[in-house]
């Protein structure tokens, strides 16, 4: 079950971040279309941070399905940066809903809270592995 939500949360993690590019992408284009300036700086540099922020964030959520991939084939539990990694995108998945509520439709914000409860399944699911190891010290002696 646990290899099942690790690879949920690492596809979903891959459609969100090529989602998100491919929206930022469009957002630049518009910008660039309609000239739009922010106080007085020209379109090509607002067009130009807009996609900079875009392939940033979609390389960090394509970023964050590695180690979920990983300790899915591995059957490991997530190591610390992983762990890390994930609360990290937890966040930006949060300020990605907010956005979402407020812009889109009701079917994109389905998305990503199951986006954001998959991750957040992936990394409570993954912690429990210490009650399940047998332990190394010896048995007391009755």
């Amino acid at each position: 079950m646990r290899t099942l939500i690790l690879l949920l949360a690492a596809i979903g993690a891959v459609v969100e971040a090529a989602v998100l590019g491919g929206f930022l992408y469009v957002l630049g284009v518009m910008i660039g279309e309609y000239s739009m300036s922010m106080n007085g700086t020209p379109p090509a540099a607002g067009r130009l941070a807009v996609w900079i922020l875009g392939a940033v964030l979609a390389l960090i959520l394509a970023a964050l399905a590695v180690p979920l991939v990983r300790a899915a084939v591995r059957s490991r539990p997530l190591r610390r940066p992983a762990r890390v990694l994930i609360v990290c995108g937890l966040v930006l998945n949060a300020l990605f809903g907010v956005v979402v509520i407020l812009v889109s439709g009701g079917l994109a914000v389905v998305g990503v809270l199951a986006v954001f409860s998959l991750l957040l399944l992936a990394l409570l699911t993954t912690g429990d592995e210490a009650a399940e190891r047998p332990s190394t010290e010896p048995a007391p002696a009755a």
